[in-house]
């Protein structure tokens, strides 16, 4: 509701919404809307990623590792949702009728985020949530 509100204002606002039960945290802008969370990786797919990254296993943890756990890993994984068809509003203003099983959001991008404080690295794309 508060991202539709500031919607009818001119100039850029942004909606973030934190859980300390699910530990995520909501971002909704003019872009859309996305979700962070804090993920354990192991170190398979640390390797995994370090490739994809192009840098070296200390180059990563030095940039996109938030903390260790032993063997695991802890990095920010954001998802970026976007509307179905479902969603949009129907060509030449139609009223269509509500199915409520169908689904709203879909998953448009998956990736590990760099740490806040870094600002040359860019996020590595890493499929979590549909691989």
């Amino acid at each position: 509701m508060a991202a539709r509100y500031f919607s009818s204002f001119p100039g850029i606002a942004t909606v973030y919404v934190s859980s300390s039960e699910s530990r995520a945290l909501l971002r909704i802008d003019e872009r859309g809307l996305s979700k962070s969370v804090l993920v354990k990786l192991e170190e398979a797919d640390i390797k995994k990623l370090v490739d994809i990254a192009g840098t070296t296993l200390n180059g990563f943890s030095k940039n996109y590792v938030i903390a260790r756990q032993r063997k695991s890993y802890i990095c920010i994984f954001n998802v970026k949702y976007d509307h179905t068809l479902h969603a949009l509003p129907s060509e030449g203003g139609r009223l269509r009728e509500l199915k409520p099983d169908t689904n709203w959001l879909t998953v448009s991008e998956e990736q590990i985020l760099p740490k806040p404080s870094v600002i040359n690295h860019p996020p590595i794309p890493y499929k979590m949530v549909y691989s």
